[in-house]
Parts: C-alpha cells; structure tokens; sequence
C-alpha cells in the first residue's frame, strides 16, 4: 500500500510544461475582469450590489467584509476597483511563486465577496471563476507567459518552465465534473432519448436568456434541428466520464493496459472538445448568459496534452522567427574597372 502510495505522489507531482498554466491564468484573469467590469460601465452594479438603502433594488444579506468597511457606494465601488484590478494584474503574471499566488488570491477572494454580495445576481459561472481562481492559487501560475518570466528570464514565454502534474489534473476535472453533473441532472422528458427533445427550442424562446426573437426555429425543419442540438448536447455532457477516461489514457505515465491502448486510438478527446467549442459558440451567440462560456473555455488548455501544447508553441515561434528574420544580402562584386580593392 505505501508503495502504490509513494508511486502516485510521484505521478502526481511529475513535472510538465506549464504553458497551459499561463494560457489559461491569462484567460480566466482577463475573462473574470471583464465580467466585473461590464457590471461598472452598464450601471448593474449600484444596482445589484448596493443594499435598498443606498439605491440597490432589494436588501442584502450581511457580510463580515462589507459590515466592517460599509456596504455604502464607496465600499462596493471601491471592492469592484480592487476586484479588477487583481483579476487584470493576474492575468498579466504578476510576482513570482509567493507574490503571484498572493495576487491570485486578492483575485479570487474579492471576485468571491461580489459573486456572494447578491444571491439573486449571478449564475453558475460565478462558481466556476471562483473555483478557476483559487486552483490558480493553488498552481502559482506565473511560471510562464507571464510579467515574472519576462523579468526573470527575459522573454515572455519559458519554454523551460514546468508545473506538477495535479494542477492540470485539478483543473481538467473541475471542467469535466461540471459537464458530468449538468448532464446527469437533465432526466426531465423534454431533454432524454425517447422524449420530445424539445428543450434547446423552449430554452431558445425565453426572453431572458434569449439574445434575439428566435420564434422562426418553429419552422418544422429547424425545430428538427433544435432536436437533435437537445440529443446531441445531452450525450456529449451525461457521456462525458468517457471523455475523462480518454484524457487520462492519454496522460503521461498512465500504463498500457489494453483500455488505455484503445482509448488513445480513438480521437475522442478531440471530438469532444471540438463540440464543446461549437456549443459554448453557439450558446453565446444565441444567448445572453452572462460569461458562462468564456469561463468554461478559459480551462480548455488544460484538457490538451502540454506536450502537444509545447509542440504547437516551437512550431509557431519558429514560424515566427522564420518569417521575421532579416534577410541576408550578399555583397555585390566589384565591376570591371572599378576602384575597388
């Protein structure tokens, strides 16, 4: 038993190239802060965050943060400021292994006392920044693409930079839990085989998540459309432990054992994160759903493989540095009769 244990402590903190880690820091920083600052420049803010005494429209509930600095417009104001400020100096790289993760906690914990501020304001994607957020804290996600390996190292990118292998892990199954759990909780007629599969269509027609009047999806064709839209996005996320398995078969050091053989011949993974990137696409294009989908795809590069991601990297920086090398120009011989020499 302590041999098997000693084995997958080692497993787990194997090193892998962190560029995933910096990829999906600078994503989640970028996409958590415009979140905050949208709720500013629409004028959502007083009005979700502000108790009914100071302008909001209902009462809040009390909290230690905002009982102890005011729960006035200058307190929720300057918490938004502060929030936004965190998120955007996270997604930069700020500060190295100690001060980078400090900063992802200022990040994670006032992102966290505006998403709990007003339980009638927010959604699912609230939890799943403040979840992305703290597992940065727990990487310390500055090792790459970051301000501290410019600094340290003189380049943006370190391609020598690693991170543990259960950072990745974390992340990635975060992802996959909440596909697996969305899934599993659709039972109703409207969404499973055998039913009416009518659930995209009615979810499409509701003006408050609707982005536009999609009455036309009626049209006998296209509600058929919507039908299978339902089956399929109901497969892709309840199916999902199939796409874990897949993913851990293709980790590094897993073992060859004829499922994980099977599994890697498969591109499974890849169809499955290519329909992800079309549903969140097309959920966003047709719905207004706060950023639901920005937050989810901001945790997809921790579902691709950090070698591959690596290889993607040197060949697009070779690229670059081919296309951006200066050209050599030979000097010309002397002409005849020139003075030269």
């Amino acid at each position: 038993m302590s041999r098997r244990w000693d084995a997958l402590v080692t497993w787990l903190h194997a090193p892998e190239p962190a560029l995933w880690l910096g990829i999906t820091r600078i994503a989640v920083g970028l996409v958590a802060a415009h979140a905050l600052a949208k709720t500013w420049w629409t004028g959502a803010a007083s009005w979700v965050w502000l108790d009914r005494a100071h302008g909001g429209y209902r009462g809040l509930k009390a909290s230690i943060w905002f009982d102890g600095i005011g729960d006035g417009p200058l307190a929720v104001e300057g918490t938004l400021a502060a929030a936004v400020v965190a998120c955007l100096a996270l997604a930069l790289g700020v500060g190295g292994p100690i001060v980078g993760r400090v900063v992802a906690l200022l990040a994670s914990q006032s992102f966290l006392l505006l998403a709990d501020r007003n339980s009638h304001a927010g959604g699912s994607y609230d939890l799943l920044l403040s979840a992305a957020l703290w597992l940065l804290v727990l990487a310390g996600p500055t090792q790459t693409l970051s301000l501290h390996a410019r600094r340290t190292t003189g380049a943006w990118h370190d391609p020598e930079a690693t991170a543990p292998r259960w950072t990745r892990l974390l992340v990635a199954w975060q992802l996959m839990i909440m596909y697996a759990t969305t899934g599993w909780q659709k039972v109703s007629v409207h969404w499973v085989p055998g039913g009416d599969l009518s659930a995209l269509y009615d979810i499409l027609q509701q003006p408050t998540w609707s982005r536009y009047d999609l009455s036309w999806l009626s049209h006998p064709v296209l509600y058929a459309g919507t039908q299978v839209g339902t089956l399929v996005t109901w497969l892709w996320e309840v199916l999902t432990p199939v796409w874990a398995a897949w993913w851990l078969a293709s980790t590094a050091d897993v073992g060859e054992g004829r499922l994980a053989r099977a599994l890697r011949r498969l591109p499974i993974g890849w169809v499955w994160a290519g329909l992800g990137i079309v549903f969140h696409g097309v959920v966003h294009l047709l719905m207004d759903i706060g950023p639901f989908s920005w937050a989810s795809l901001a945790l997809y590069a921790a579902v691709v493989d950090p070698r591959t991601l690596a290889r993607w990297a040197n060949r697009g920086a070779n690229r670059w540095a081919t296309r951006n090398a200066p050209e050599t120009v030979s000097a010309p011989d002397s002409a005849p009769g020139s003075v030269a020499g």
